[in-house]
């Protein structure tokens, strides 16, 4: 060969796989299509073995906001609840223990007014205004000026009101600013022994 021979070589054909020969005794075996088929399933029962081999880490279900709300919600029903039973229930069944008790926490009083009117009544709550005075008594002598000032005698002539022609229920509303003072009436007082009798 000469020396500026250049040789071409075939890069591709170098680059594939030749054939394997099988050695000159061995025969060739022919597979099956069946074989042939449960040589791919035999592939993939591989594949999963490897698979189940590996143990993974459980992965953890991300239900922790769910669970505060559920808290919240229940923590908001009891709250209003309780609110309900403190405004409603409580009161109410305080309000039955009086009646069925009969006892007010009131009292008898003799309320001047700043006409120089005198009533007696019974005052539930002396703070409220209008003060609601129940059960109202007058001395009947004040109505007639004349008579009282030509007769100081101490007797009073108690009318209960309710009775007269514009037919009052017999409770009054005062207006506080119209109060010239409001004295309690003790246990011994003439007025109030008459009052009970009276509505007994």
């Amino acid at each position: 060969m000469p020396d500026n021979y250049k040789k071409v070589v075939n890069l591709q054909e170098q680059e594939e796989p030749k054939p394997t020969r099988r050695p000159a005794g061995a025969k060739r075996v022919k597979k099956s299509k069946v074989e042939e088929i449960d040589q791919v399933y035999a592939n993939e029962d591989d594949i999963e073995k490897n698979e189940m081999s590996r143990i993974e880490r459980p992965k953890v279900r991300e239900d922790n906001g769910i669970i505060y709300k559920q808290l919240v919600f229940v923590l908001l029903a009891i709250i209003a609840l309780m609110f309900f039973w403190f405004l409603f229930i409580r009161n109410d069944g305080q309000n039955l223990n009086q009646e069925t008790s009969g006892e007010k926490q009131g009292d008898w009083y003799s309320v001047k007014l700043v006409s120089d009117e005198t009533y007696y009544g019974y005052i539930e709550d002396t703070s409220a205004d209008p003060i609601i005075l129940s059960n109202v008594y007058y001395n009947y002598n004040q109505l007639n000026k004349e008579n009282t000032e030509e007769d100081n005698s101490s007797s009073i002539k108690l009318v209960k009101r309710g009775k007269e022609s514009h037919g009052p229920n017999g409770t009054m509303e005062l207006v506080r600013s119209q109060v010239l003072f409001m004295e309690k009436l003790g246990d011994e007082s003439k007025i109030k022994q008459a009052i009970l009798d009276y509505e007994q």
